[in-house]
């Protein structure tokens, strides 16, 4: 499905045209749940109908409310990928902060044009046309085209047209945005972020285990290790399950600085914690081994002053991972075990 492309400006655009054009957008844009792909889309077909020399999307951080460049297209986005605009900063934060498009023939001129971006990039911003992409009240990202090819002004009716443009991508992000948050839900704890029980039984099913040991080493091992918060309940009930929280996610955020980009973290149950180290070299064996047994005595500590941490460490095969999991729990409550006969 391909979208007609622009006229120019000695060929008219009939109703006709004008409501193809419409049909089609809409399509594409409704047709993946992908944000990426939603995004590449709209963009796609701004530049195919409006020829702006530079156009980007911008999309709002939900818990900052900064605007940050998810495209940029006539820019190096190397140099504005790191740039945010606070809400009501320049023309696109002045979209956010009042929810209304903004069309200016000379931004030059205009009082909350930013000149953070142009000094950024070199480029200089002439006309510009931004429009909220806003769902419910709520303003998702802003679409900004800058300039023309032809060196001529954008019209009101390239504003009215890009509006409808946005408002069909509201729909498709809001959509895209809401599957996003269900697949995450789906495989993570909420409190932690770590990955869930659900995400180890996917991993561990003969298709996805597969599909992980496609890229390992026949020379590599795979470390499991089984992590119990000694005393959890007593920790509960004498100070409290916010404190019980807190030493839930420093417990995370340990295990997460532990892991690489292969490997995985999994809260799977409520003080229970499981790593699965993936590609392990057979000579780093010995000493990855010896690095997690220190590192999880000392910090355990830090995180649960009373009683620690108790663990179980297996290696084997990366193919034999359930029983190696099976193997670390075990090792785990008999560490469990010893440790409460010292406490008591």
């Amino acid at each position: 499905m391909k979208l007609m492309k622009r006229k120019t400006k000695t060929q008219k655009f009939t109703s006709e045209n004008i409501q193809d054009f419409f049909t089609e957008i809409a399509k594409l844009i409704t047709s993946s749940l992908e944000i990426k792909k939603i995004t590449a889309t709209i963009m796609e077909q701004v530049e195919l109908f409006f020829e702006p020399s530079n156009w980007s999307l911008l999309r709002v951080d939900p818990d900052t409310h900064e605007l940050f460049f998810v495209i940029a297209k006539g820019l190096d986005i190397e140099l504005v990928k790191n740039i945010r605009l606070k809400e009501g900063e320049g023309i696109a934060g002045q979209v956010v902060e009042t929810g209304k498009s903004i069309f200016v023939e000379d931004a030059q001129k205009d009082l909350h044009f930013s000149q953070k971006i142009d000094k950024a990039s070199g480029f200089k911003t002439k006309s510009l046309i931004a429009v909220p992409i806003i769902f419910q009240k709520e303003v998702l990202g802003v679409i900004e085209l800058i300039n023309t090819f032809e060196d001529t002004s954008f019209t009101e009716r390239d504003l009215r047209i890009l509006e409808t443009i946005a408002d069909f991508a509201a729909i498709a992000l809001t959509n895209a945005i809401a599957y996003e948050r269900l697949s995450w839900i789906a495989k993570h704890d909420p409190l932690t972020g770590l990955y869930n029980r659900s995400r180890l039984i996917q991993l561990l099913s003969e298709s996805n285990l597969d599909a992980e040991l496609d890229r390992q080493s026949e020379d590599s091992r795979a470390i499991i290790v089984g992590v119990d918060i000694d005393k959890f309940k007593e920790v509960n009930d004498y100070y409290g399950h916010l404190v019980g929280d807190d030493i839930l996610v420093n417990t995370a955020r340990l295990l997460q600085a532990i892991c690489r980009e292969m490997d995985f973290a999994f809260r799977i149950g409520g003080d229970e914690f499981l790593l699965v180290l993936l590609n392990i070299p057979l000579e780093d064996v010995a000493t990855t081994m010896d690095h997690l047994n220190k590192q999880l005595l000392t910090d355990s500590r830090k995180i649960v002053p009373a009683s620690g941490f108790s663990f179980g460490i297996s290696m084997g095969m990366e193919s034999d991972l359930p029983n190696l999991i099976k193997e670390a729990d075990r090792q785990m409550y008999i560490n469990k075990a010893k440790r409460n006969e010292k406490i008591l």
